[in-house]
């Protein structure tokens, strides 16, 4: 774990959970069966909260919260863990939710008194036909194409 952990959580699989460290700006992955550093993943700014989504795809951690800097969120998947995604977010973001189906992210963001919503498009490994190495597939379903055309 980091020199100062603030946050963990445990993954949807059982087996892993992920530490945040402000002050090392790191996400730690842990295995829990055996109890053990699994690795270090750097973060461009100091995280301040995990949630893992529930349909069983990504943790996201929110970036900024405390020092103000790095507004935004960090998605990690896969196995071993490894960043996905990321995007900003308003002003200070204090906190971060997530809906049932994972579909759907929420940042309240206190330094601008706004609030900052994500669409997730990437859908967990059993859901895809052709996902990468993390489990997602990251393309943007689009309706069948008509065949009013005559083609």
């Amino acid at each position: 774990m980091g020199e100062k952990p603030e946050q963990v959580a445990i993954l949807w699989d059982g087996r892993r959970a992920v530490s945040l460290d402000q002050g090392s700006r790191t996400l730690t992955e842990l295995s829990l069966e055996p109890f053990e550093r699994v690795q270090g993943i750097a973060l461009d700014h100091a995280p301040g909260e995990v949630v893992v989504s529930p349909n069983g795809f990504a943790a996201v951690v929110l970036t900024g919260r405390f020092r103000g800097t790095g507004n935004g969120v960090v998605v990690v998947a896969g196995d071993p863990l490894r960043v996905v995604a990321q995007g900003p977010t308003g002003r200070a973001p204090y906190s971060i939710a997530i809906n049932g189906t994972g579909s759907m992210l929420a940042t309240a963001d206190s330094g601008g008194g706004t609030a900052t919503f994500f669409e997730v498009i990437a859908r967990p490994r059993e859901q895809t036909e052709g996902p990468d190495e993390t489990g997602f597939d990251d393309s943007i379903d689009k309706p069948e194409d008509d065949e009013e055309d005559g083609e």
